[in-house]
């Protein structure tokens, strides 16, 4: 059980390692509304209303990484490749890739939203080769400054 907080004056951001390939991993990061977060605006709801302030409390972000820039680079395909460099793992699935979505309070994981993580889910924890990674993310708590993670793999 990782707890999480998003006031340390380190911000800790989890890595969540690849056994396989070391140059793919997740990382994990509890984003609330104070701290740092306290300036963010235009972060809308389930619907089309802005809501940070008082009714934002913030979750947890899940980014795949995958270290493809010297081999995009090399290719000159950096836009036109499938794989991203860094991709947001949308709790509700959304559709950031398709460019005419915004950030919501759905795409952050918390108790009520998406509180899991993992092969089966949706969005998955599945790598880029769609391989299993055998990684879990759950018991995700409600959204707050401390949050507590389950990850397991």
């Amino acid at each position: 059980v990782y707890r999480t907080s998003s006031f340390s004056s380190t911000c800790p951001i989890y890595k969540v390692d690849n056994d396989t390939n070391d140059t793919e991993y997740f990382l994990v990061e509890n984003r609330s509304k104070g701290g740092y977060d306290s300036g963010f605006y235009g972060l809308l709801d389930g619907n089309t209303q802005f809501s940070v302030g008082s009714g934002y409390s913030g979750g947890i972000l899940i980014w795949h990484f995958q270290d493809i820039l010297s081999s995009c680079l090399s290719n000159n395909n950096c836009q036109t490749g499938s794989t991203k460099l860094l991709d947001l793992e949308e709790a509700n699935h959304a559709d950031l890739d398709s460019g005419g979505s915004t950030g919501r309070t759905t795409h952050l994981y918390y108790s009520g939203n998406n509180s899991t993580f993992n092969n089966s889910s949706n969005p998955s924890s599945k790598w880029n080769d769609n391989s299993s990674s055998g990684i879990s993310i759950t018991n995700i708590s409600a959204a707050g400054d401390d949050m507590t993670i389950t990850v397991s793999k």
